[in-house]
């Protein structure tokens, strides 16, 4: 017994959309609504104490990380040439719109954190390698 597929001239699909693309009202298609590193930089320059800036942003661990960041980062791993912010956010963002995600402030914040710690030469955003942490 097959599964009954969802055609364009279907009435249970008056738009005619195909079943295998997105809904319109997402916003992953493309690349837009992607946070990146810029963004990430961005914001741990706030003040500490400012409200738009996020306690414990970028400190997700690796393993709680969504499938498309873990895929990035090991990406990296095997590619040195592609180690910098630019590639990473491109990576996330090919891998995030290949699986019908958005790359979200606090994903893109630990995988930089994250890859600037793994790799040795890891050319991160200012403000994304999480050297300048607050003791106090």
């Amino acid at each position: 017994m097959t599964a009954p597929t969802l055609q364009a001239s279907d009435p249970q699909n008056p738009a005619g959309r195909s079943p295998l693309q997105p809904p319109a009202t997402h916003q992953y298609a493309g690349g837009t609504g992607h946070a990146t590193g810029r963004d990430v930089a961005r914001v741990l320059a706030l003040p500490v104490g400012d409200e738009a800036r996020p306690y414990g942003l970028g400190m997700m661990p690796r393993h709680g990380l969504p499938l498309y960041a873990r895929l990035s980062i090991e990406r990296l791993e095997n590619a040195h040439h592609l180690r910098t912010a630019a590639q990473l956010d491109e990576l996330m963002q090919a891998y995030a719109d290949f699986y019908r995600e958005t790359v979200d402030l606090q994903t893109c914040a630990s995988t930089h954190r994250i890859c600037s710690r793994l790799f040795l030469l890891f050319v991160a955003y200012p403000g994304t390698d999480g050297g300048e942490v607050d003791h106090a």
